[in-house]
């Protein structure tokens, strides 16, 4: 904790931006509402944005310590990353293509935003996923789709929560089209995008 690093990424189309600071702690837990996502995260308050997900996380020496993961959408200066170590115990089953985490870091490079589980406002019921951040210019935004709407349903599949919503997009091959029905400020749309590679 403490130490001096660096990321190194693509925010928002911004091509080999680096952007400095220190690691704020470890062990860290990823939730989106009370879903734990992902476990034993570096956390840094090093400016990471949409673009920087899959980039390195360096130290002094240049040596990378971390895979870029994904921010705290709510605050400043909240980020996380991967452990470089856990990484290479992942290489060989990335290779085979079974590795689980490695393929929900490419759901936001393939659909533009990540999801914010969220409770329902309306008494009964169930938890509901909504969009809280989209990458500009991702296939989900020319879609149409808006911070703020509530996915209902994904690829025909009723949605129930961010982690299912996660999984159900892991299926999900470069170049197939996906069908969304969202809900917005109550109303429902339909619409579709194909997922790039």
């Amino acid at each position: 904790m403490g130490q001096d690093v660096f990321a190194i990424g693509n925010p928002f189309g911004y091509r080999k931006t680096v952007t400095k600071g220190i690691v704020s702690a470890i062990h860290r837990e990823f939730k989106i509402g009370n879903e734990i996502l992902f476990e034993d995260l570096i956390q840094t308050d090093t400016s990471v944005n949409p673009g920087n997900s899959g980039g390195p996380l360096i130290d002094m020496k240049g040596e990378m310590i971390g895979l870029i993961h994904a921010r705290e959408w709510r605050a400043q200066g909240i980020g996380f990353a991967i452990p470089v170590n856990r990484i290479k115990t992942l290489i060989p089953e990335m290779k085979a293509g079974k590795d689980q985490d490695i393929q929900t870091e490419t759901f936001q490079k393939r659909f533009g935003f990540f999801p914010k589980n969220c409770k329902s406002t309306n008494a009964g019921d169930p938890e509901q996923v909504m969009v809280s951040e989209i990458s500009l210019g991702s296939a989900l935004q020319k879609a149409g789709v808006r911070v703020g709407d509530l996915i209902r349903q994904f690829q025909k599949k009723q949605i129930r929560s961010a982690k299912q919503l996660v999984e159900e997009a892991e299926t999900i091959k470069p170049g197939e089209r996906v069908y969304l029905e969202i809900e917005r400020q109550g109303r429902t749309l339909f619409t579709y995008f194909e997922v790039k590679s």
